[in-house]
């Protein structure tokens, strides 16, 4: 893109500044537990009659930047995007969700969100109360942003670690 814009110095930084973000955090978390995620992109709590939310697969550029973070997507191989049932979701069993979304929650919609996931309690993330959110329009679309998504996963492993070391 930098060749076709005659930007090429700016793409070169900015290549540079994102593998570098990468590296810094790949090496905080290499020495720590792998973590089991799962990368929800749609609300439970919008259909409260049906458990079958769409989630991040293992071929998706989320689950490349969890994967230097020592974390790894739990989801069907070979999968991009997918919706699953009540039953994927108990058999993925993962140690942490994280919901993405474009804008934040208020209060009472993110209150519906944790009631819905406690219709699945054996699930680890539910038990252990491991339910986070990462917000903003790059979520979606990270684009040269997606430092930032690197920086909302980061601070959210660091709890999910302290969390677990605590117990």
């Amino acid at each position: 893109i930098g060749a076709k814009t005659d930007r090429v110095q700016e793409a070169q930084r900015l290549t540079q500044s994102i593998e570098s973000t990468q590296e810094k955090f790949h090496k905080r978390f290499e020495s720590k537990a792998q973590v089991k995620v799962l990368l929800n992109i749609s609300p439970l709590s919008d259909d409260p009659n049906r458990i079958a939310p769409w989630i991040v697969g293992e071929r998706s550029f989320y689950s490349e930047i969890l994967a230097k973070m020592n974390a790894m997507t739990t989801s069907a191989p070979g999968e991009d995007y997918y919706q699953a049932s009540a039953e994927a979701l108990l058999k993925l069993n993962p140690q942490v969700i994280i919901l993405l979304q474009p804008k934040a929650m208020d209060k009472a919609t993110w209150k519906r969100e944790l009631a819905a996931w406690q219709k699945l309690p054996h699930i680890d993330a539910v038990k252990n109360k491991q339910i986070y959110t990462l917000t903003g329009d790059y979520v979606m679309l990270p684009g040269p942003r997606i430092t930032k998504i690197m920086q909302g996963f980061s601070d959210i492993l660091d709890q999910v670690h302290t969390h677990h070391d605590n117990q």
